[in-house]
């Protein structure tokens, strides 16, 4: 298919997608979620392909999350069912059951459904500027698409809890010593680490990584099992008042002042 959102590139094994929305900060719409699920799926069956990577445009950031303009339109139940089940839930499962490695390279902001896109790959390397942030109670609402079942299995319990609960920012250090990120890359050299390890992958069998995912998402495969949960919960949160205001807010130019909207001036 002709891609509008995203690169779509195979060379030497290697299956490179990106997602090319910079002037948007590489935030995810409609389109950008079907592109993505769809190139997985090619690439599935190219046997040419050893290993996928996944990252996105300019240097500002990874992605920024679910676009703005999108989520205006995510004001009925319809929609906001239609939205998780058929596009978030069909590219978290393509990533996640991929028979061949993804590799996530991550430069600069990765917020939001973009933090969460990380957690379903491989290996994510990040350069040192970068920085992730799962913002669901900044916006209202949760980390709906799979951080509150895999978060947990990644970094430990407390430190989740910390993390979602506050939408706090982790930093590129700290997201490598609590096991959310694979690998930091000085800046400037991400492209490199990337091509050592893809190099690194397609030295080993095929086969052998072929089966030895298919063992390790098991894990994941369980935990993503409560996912029809969090769509409840979205769709709840989509029409609530919290997300509302805070759409609202961020339309006009400004952050909501939580605090305010407790009544604790």
């Amino acid at each position: 298919m002709d891609y509008e959102d995203i690169i779509f590139d195979i060379q030497d094994g290697i299956a490179r997608l990106t997602i090319n929305r910079p002037e948007r900060r590489n935030a995810l719409r409609e389109q950008t979620f079907t592109e993505l699920t769809e190139a997985i799926e090619v690439v599935e069956d190219d046997e040419r392909v050893g290993v996928i990577v996944l990252t996105g445009a300019g240097e500002k950031a990874f992605c920024a999350g679910g676009d703005l303009e999108m989520a205006a339109k995510l004001t009925t139940t319809t929609a906001v069912r239609e939205h998780y089940v058929r596009r978030m839930m069909r590219l978290s499962d393509a990533v996640v059951t991929a028979s061949k490695p993804i590799i996530c390279a991550v430069d600069g902001a990765c917020i939001g459904g973009g933090a969460e896109l990380v957690t379903f790959c491989d290996y994510v390397f990040a350069t040192e500027r970068s920085h992730f942030a799962f913002s669901g109670t900044d916006i209202g609402g949760s980390a709906w698409w799979g951080a509150a079942q895999l978060l947990p299995l990644m970094v430990g319990m407390r430190k989740a809890d910390d993390i979602l609960l506050s939408s706090r920012r982790v930093d590129a250090k700290e997201a490598v010593e609590i096991g959310l990120i694979t690998r930091v890359a000085p800046t400037g050299k991400l492209d490199v680490a990337v091509a050592e390890q893809c190099d690194a992958l397609l030295r080993v069998s095929a086969e052998g990584i072929r089966q030895t995912k298919a063992a390790l998402r098991a894990t994941k495969e369980i935990l993503l099992r409560t996912m029809s949960t969090s769509v409840e919960m979205a769709i709840a949160s989509h029409t609530g008042s919290d997300v509302l205001a805070a759409l609202d807010a961020v339309k006009s130019g400004n952050r909501i002042d939580w605090r305010k909207r407790r009544g604790l001036g």
